[in-house]
């Protein structure tokens, strides 16, 4: 019987744990034991140890000798420098592998791999060594700490002495990279760097194995795809289209994720073709049943960021998913719809097996994955009535415990699916009463809009009145604490928060000042000064003075900022700030110089803008949005500039002629824009005056056209038949039911006129005044 077995307290620990190692949890019957059975037997029994203590001890010793005796000196705390002795070289990784199996932690094995005489063996046993990796990453027990010290010490060991492990080394720098980047994070980035190119030289001599080269590859790009192994990354991409037929279907999985996460710009375009290669290979495999639903997944969400839609891999994918959905994890179910919404395919794939796997594992969701899931379903707009009856309790349920990023996204999405008033003003009060970040005051402003027609606005008041508490104090809070001139808004959050308050006719000017601030690039700056109508808007250079003026033209913030701003914003963005300025009426010396700019951005795109912007564009222009102060330094008068953006806007017009002629809603405004310009409320003179005969009679035949001519048009899909306005067919069917004329009141210096329908234009009161 060996030393360290002597005493019956060792002889019992030695037990229990050897016990543990096989599984055991209660003495088992022994059968009549052997001669030298019965000395241990004896000595157990004279030392006082418990018959039950006997019963593991023989079982144990019959079973595995050796690993019995590990076990022992496992129980005599390995940590500790006067017992490392009791550990051969030889007993070391089945030392560890007999800790995976009883759950016992590895850091007394990682100062073991420090010393000589145990990395002189491991270096001698790479492939035990592979297997001992291997087998700690199948360890769910394990903690990820005791994992990465034990991992990041046999990388050291790697970089120190890779030229003595021989044709192993390659096995070994794939097996840790398996684990992660944490497994090289003690080694500096220069030493992981050569470790990369060393391994890659010295297998280059030889020939590649196609999946030695695909493994590599992954693992390389694991540890950090830096400029210094940029070559040997793209050295590795041409090796593995060539070898790709004959590369193992499982690793195309993992070779797909790795060439996303590796794709540099200037090798774009050559990445796309081998990732199309590599979905064009999956899309066999997944027919032959040779890969598995998480390969699915995978393949997905690379197909989703990359942009690719193969459409025999998203159905042999989609056939797998729905075959093996219930072995997938909520997860990855859930990022399958989020990544199928990214490509809008809502088609190809079967997303009805997939909610009803989610349906009945709905309480296994995390917050995040809730999130997705929904963010998912909105972008596809596929409404699961099942799976929403069930989500919406477990949304109640959890959302004191959600963060507000998160509760936001969900209230947004689910503004989509749902009309409960009383589902939303709860999900809304609990939101709007934590602090809120920018993104978030964007979801719930979008919620809002959604949400209009089907809550009573005094139910969403409150909420309303604490989310504008909470925009000033996020203006404020950035404006007291932090020094930089970044802003608290994004300009795309801005502009959708702006555009969300013209839709709920919400003119907040709190929430505005701070909106249109960040649009003009004033950073922590927030401008709180108003107009109360445009007559005084146009007054404002002499009446208010706003602080922090540019020298030039007198704009309250910096003009080369605001271009940039906005200049990084889609055309259709700066008209929908065009759009949202005049819903709100907000008039002041910073919606000035933010509607020059935004018209100056748009003038060069204008034939690129649809018939309804150009529109917004053009009514913009007039003397109540730009005052004729902003151009006194300009040589020509302000009424020279303005015909001319309204000549450009016609212009742009007749490319849209045959939408206009269909469109009785989208030719209203252009009427509107007629009106005003022929009335003299525009700033200019009248449309014959300054526009060429040609391009007025395109203007005058769309003026002149009727509500039924329109729908006529429409319903024939036809260019109408240019005619002459009949008076009594002007205006909608009901409008010419017996129904009186505007009425016209002559004053001494204005003419009124009160009606209906003026030039079919719906109105109520019009004033002209008389030059």
């Amino acid at each position: 019987m060996p030393r360290s077995l002597r005493g019956s307290r060792a002889l019992a620990r030695a037990a229990k744990v050897a016990a543990q190692a096989q599984g055991l949890h209660s003495p088992t019957r022994v059968a009549p034991p052997k001669r030298g059975a019965c000395r241990c037997f004896a000595a157990l029994g004279s030392s006082g140890a418990r018959s039950s203590h006997v019963g593991m001890f023989l079982h144990a010793v019959r079973e595995n000798k050796e690993k019995f005796s590990l076990a022992a000196k496992l129980q005599r705390s390995p940590s500790s420098a006067r017992h490392l002795r009791f550990f051969r070289p030889a007993q070391l990784l089945k030392a560890v592998d007999l800790a995976i199996e009883t759950s016992t932690s590895l850091a007394p094995f990682t100062p073991l791999l420090a010393q000589k005489r145990y990395a002189r063996y491991l270096c001698e046993h790479p492939a035990d060594l592979v297997k001992t990796i291997e087998s700690i990453l199948g360890a769910v027990k394990i903690q990820g700490d005791d994992r990465y010290s034990f991992f990041q010490q046999i990388a050291r060991l790697l970089v120190e002495e890779t030229p003595f492990f021989g044709d192993q080394e390659l096995q070994i720098f794939c097996a840790l990279a398996k684990a992660g980047r944490g497994s090289f994070r003690k080694l500096r980035e220069d030493e992981a760097q050569e470790l990369v190119i060393e391994i890659f030289e010295r297998r280059s001599s030889s020939t590649w194995a196609p999946d030695q080269a695909a493994e590599f590859f992954v693992a390389a790009t694991r540890v950090g795809d830096t400029r210094a192994t940029s070559a040997v990354a793209e050295r590795l991409k041409l090796l593995i289209s060539q070898l790709l037929p004959e590369i193992s279907p499982k690793l195309l999985a993992g070779l797909a994720h790795s060439l996303r996460a590796s794709s540099r710009p200037d090798s774009a375009h050559g990445d796309f073709v081998l990732l199309h290669a590599i979905c064009r290979r999956a899309a066999k495999a997944f027919k032959e049943h040779q890969l598995s639903p998480d390969a699915a997944v995978t393949l997905l969400l690379v197909c989703s960021r990359w942009e690719i839609h193969d459409e025999e891999l998203l159905q042999n994918a989609s056939q797998t998913l729905e075959e093996k959905a219930e072995e997938l994890p909520v997860r990855d179910l859930c990022e399958v719809i989020y990544a199928v919404s990214s490509m809008h395919v809502k088609d190809v794939i079967g997303l009805e097996a997939i909610c009803r796997q989610l349906m009945d594992r709905a309480a296994d969701m995390a917050e995040p994955d809730l999130v997705r899931l929904l963010r998912g379903l909105l972008k596809l707009r596929h409404h699961d009535e099942a799976l929403m009856g069930v989500l919406a309790p477990l949304v109640l349920a959890s959302q004191t415990r959600m963060q507000s990023v998160s509760l936001c996204n969900l209230i947004q999405a689910l503004s989509f699916f749902f009309s409960s008033e009383e589902f939303f003003v709860e999900l809304l009060s609990t939101a709007t009463s934590r602090e809120l970040q920018p993104i978030s005051v964007q979801h719930i402003l979008s919620a809002l809009c959604r949400l209009q027609g089907r809550v009573a606005n005094e139910k969403l008041k409150p909420s309303l009145d604490s989310l504008f508490a909470q925009i000033a104090k996020i203006a404020l809070a950035r404006r007291s604490v932090e020094q930089s001139l970044s802003p608290s808004f994004s300009p795309v959050q801005a502009m959708s928060s702006l555009a969300a308050l013209a839709k709920l006719q919400q003119r907040n000017l709190v929430a505005a000042s701070v909106f249109t601030s960040v649009l003009c690039g004033m950073g922590s700056s927030t401008v709180w000064h108003w107009a109360k109508s445009p007559y005084f808007a146009k007054h404002l250079d002499t009446s208010i003075q706003v602080p922090r003026f540019s020298k030039k033209r007198g704009a309250p913030f910096d003009l080369a900022k605001c271009r940039t701003f906005l200049g990084a914003l889609e055309a259709s963005k700066c008209v929908e700030i065009l759009h949202s300025l005049s819903t709100l009426e907000l008039h002041s010396r910073l919606t000035v110089h933010l509607t020059a700019m935004l018209c100056s951005i748009l003038a060069p795109q204008m034939h690129e803008l649809r018939a309804k912007e150009v529109l917004v564009v053009a009514r913009a222009f007039s003397v109540d949005r730009l005052p004729n102060f902003l151009w006194r330094d300009a040589a020509e008068g302000p009424e020279g500039w303005r015909e001319r953006a309204l000549d450009l806007c016609f212009q742009s017009l007749r490319r849209h002629e045959h939408f206009l002629d269909s469109s009785y809603e989208s030719l209203l405004p252009f009427k509107l824009l007629c009106l005003q310009v022929n009335f003299g409320t525009f700033g200019t003179r009248r449309l014959q005056e300054f526009l060429n005969p040609m391009l007025y009679r395109f203007v005058d035949r769309l003026n002149s056209l009727s509500f039924e001519q329109c729908e006529a048009n429409r319903e024939e899909g036809r260019d109408s038949i240019p005619c002459e306005a009949d008076a009594s067919s002007a205006g909608p069917p009901e409008a010419r039911e017996g129904r009186p004329g505007p009425e016209e009141i002559h004053g001494e210096h204005c003419r009124i006129w009160l009606g209906q329908y003026l030039e079919e234009l719906p109105v109520d009161l019009l004033i002209q005044p008389i030059v």
